[in-house]
């Protein structure tokens, strides 16, 4: 909402991003059994709700043409925060996903208190999160 290139957008053009989850990648380290070497591995986790429920980023989405006289392109961007204590170890940010009761005032293109939308994006978001590792092969 500070940033000059996003306040517009902030303002409203808001959207929300349906998801079952979504990826993120944990340097870690791997021993090799035969020779003790240890190398630096990515490994990359899936992180989602309890049951794998659908869930809904937060984001602002834009109209854009890439070359003058070219048909408009409509893309988003998905907001991120820091993470909640238990995502912390996996990346220093994640994405601001918001609880279903805050879909509407999100959404609502009336809804231009920056205060209030800063708001919604610090209280109403969901605390609890599940991830696994995921194989890179």
């Amino acid at each position: 909402a500070q940033l000059p290139m996003w306040q517009a957008a902030f303002r409203g053009s808001r959207c929300l991003v349906p998801a079952l989850g979504w990826y993120e990648w944990r340097s870690e380290s791997r021993v090799d059994t035969r020779t003790g070497e240890i190398s630096p591995v990515r490994r990359p986790y899936f992180i989602h709700l309890e049951g794998l429920e659908p869930l809904c980023f937060a984001g602002l989405w834009s109209r854009w043409r890439p070359e003058r006289g070219s048909e408009p392109l409509l893309t988003f961007s998905i907001l991120t925060r820091t993470p909640t204590p238990a995502l912390a170890q996996l990346h220093d940010r994640m994405p601001v996903v918001l609880r279903e009761e805050y879909f509407a005032a999100w959404l609502d293109p009336a809804n231009d208190d920056v205060s209030a939308l800063q708001q919604t994006v610090a209280t109403g978001t969901v605390p609890e999160f599940k991830y696994y590792p995921v194989s890179t092969t």
